[in-house]
């Protein structure tokens, strides 16, 4: 697996980060998006670049199991990291191999915090996706924000209104956690046949034996 100069600097980053559970705060905020709150930062999740930037890792699909991929981001709101979900998948990430189940042009109505959850309402464009798909661009979402420090579960609201969504092994529910999409994560098989990097491999590891020894009625091939 080869690595560039921006891969090794976020390895970097990662592996002090994995070591230390120090940094600054993560503001989270709601519509208008205007008054941030404070929760503790994450040492899985709060990887900054040599340059100064912030980044996140963003949870797409790869042969069908969720994969993550490091994307440098303004600052570490919610609201910031779901919108780089939301955007169209880059050429460099189709390229390898990333596809994203999120309709293409759904928008972030407001993304808040309440307790240990994050609230997500999002513009009718999600409704054009069901089934399978429908799941996995959920599992998208909830990967990508419990990755964050004090964030366990998320609700989801499609234009203001609050709205159950599906599960593999829960059926329809009005909150979700990584547990609950766990299934979805690529086994060491399936990242050994993916052409991806180190830093991407030891996170997605990471985070699948975490989630495993969190949830261990869920786990699933």
């Amino acid at each position: 697996m080869r690595t560039g100069p921006v891969t090794r600097r976020v390895l970097a980053a990662t592996a002090a980060l994995l070591l230390a559970a120090t940094g600054c705060g993560i503001p989270l905020d709601s519509a208008p998006r205007n008054a941030p709150v404070e929760s503790k930062p994450s040492p899985k999740s709060e990887a900054t670049t040599v340059e100064g930037g912030f980044g996140a890792w963003i949870y797409l699909t790869h042969d069908g199991r969720l994969l993550a991929t490091f994307r440098e981001v303004k600052d570490r709101r919610p609201a910031t990291i779901l919108d780089s979900l939301l955007l169209a998948v880059p050429a460099n990430e189709v390229a390898r191999g990333y596809v994203t189940q999120i309709p293409t042009g759904t928008k972030a109505l407001a993304v808040r915090r309440t307790d240990q959850s994050i609230i997500v309402d999002l513009d009718s464009t999600f409704n054009d996706v069901i089934g399978a798909a429908r799941q996995k661009a959920i599992a998208q979402i909830v990967f990508t924000m419990t990755d964050l420090e004090g964030v366990s579960g998320v609700r989801f609201a499609v234009e203001g209104k609050a709205v159950d969504v599906s599960t593999p092994n829960r059926g329809d529910v009005e909150r979700v956690t990584d547990c609950d999409f766990m299934s979805l994560l690529p086994t060491d098989e399936d990242l050994a046949k993916a052409e991806i990097d180190d830093v991407t491999m030891q996170v997605m590891r990471t985070r699948r034996r975490a989630t495993e020894n969190r949830c261990p009625d869920q786990a699933g091939d």
